[in-house]
């Protein structure tokens, strides 16, 4: 089964869905002259977005909390929706960093540690020192993806390298860590982000906004660090810290490198340079997975 056989099935309802959210959210804004709401549209498509693609590839919605027999994963469904209204308050309330970020990092160290506490074979104190770690790496990402609340630059300086990092995440989950499903789920994220930057480099509009950073942050580092967690057992090393954390720092480094190149050469240019250090930080990640000793799929993850 080729990469694109594998993916496509939590990728085409996400992109159409999330296309639709961003590009309705585009034209009311357009026409009622209120450019402030955008960000707003922008969050909502990607939340819907992934949900999509999660209905597509679970094929059910996960009730609260989780019934008996749902694996801990299924709670990066509702990390989106909370996502996206956490960012809606943020933006609604305008919260400033010292405010923000405290808060971030909470809303983060909750989401890791409903992913962790079910894990039966983690002593509490394990658990914490995974939770505190994701918690402090969600919150900067989430202030990377965040970025565009207070920049004007290119469209795709914020999504386009979380687009790419997550299809990169997507690929080394389904190709390399044995898990087909988490690799879907990675792939809904990176074509609920593709179809908004798509659109926005059309209709010149940021795919990405202070309502949608939530949605990104706690999906993709949820996603992480389920694999982290749910992939490895014993001394089979499916996917390594290492791997979850070049593959958490690649859209970081690309949004940086973005920022810092826009307006200063061609947006195609732009585009190129903001992707070279995911890339470039996804083939290392690459590589650690496959230092480690992985074996024949290690179950419903």
């Amino acid at each position: 089964m080729t990469l694109f056989e594998t993916m496509a099935p939590g990728a085409l309802g996400p992109g159409i869905a999330s296309g639709i959210v961003f590009g309705v959210g585009v034209l009311l804004t357009r026409v009622s002259r209120k450019d402030g709401w955008r960000g707003a549209f922008t969050g909502l498509a990607l939340a819907v977005g992934f949900s999509v693609g999660f209905l597509v590839v679970r094929r059910t919605w996960p009730s609260l909390p989780l019934e008996a027999g749902r694996v801990a994963t299924d709670w990066v469904a509702w990390f989106a929706p909370a996502g996206f209204v956490l960012g809606l308050l943020g933006w609604a309330l305008r919260l400033k960093a010292p405010i923000a970020l405290p808060l971030r990092f909470l809303a983060a160290l909750g989401a890791a540690w409903l992913l962790l506490s079910p894990h039966a074979g983690l002593e509490a104190a394990e658990k914490w020192t995974r939770a505190l770690l994701t918690a402090a790496a969600a919150s900067v990402i989430w202030v990377a993806a965040a970025a565009p609340a207070d920049r004007d630059e290119a469209p795709g300086v914020v999504a386009l390298p979380f687009m790419v990092a997550a299809g990169t995440t997507a690929a080394v989950f389904a190709l390399l860590a044995n898990s087909v499903s988490l690799g879907q789920l990675a792939g809904s994220l990176s074509a609920a982000l593709g179809a908004a930057w798509g659109l926005g480099f059309l209709l010149k509009q940021p795919a990405a906004s202070r309502t949608g950073a939530g949605v990104i942050t706690l999906v993709f580092a949820g996603l992480l660090l389920s694999g982290h967690t749910y992939l490895n057992y014993g001394t089979q090393i499916h996917f390594p810290a290492l791997a979850a954390g070049l593959l958490a720092l690649g859209p970081v480094l690309g949004v940086l490198v973005g920022r810092a190149v826009s307006g200063k050469v061609p947006p195609l240019a732009t585009a190129v340079l903001s992707t070279l250090p995911v890339l470039l930080l996804a083939g290392l990640a690459a590589w650690a997975q496959q230092a480690g000793a992985p074996t024949p799929s290690p179950g419903p993850y």
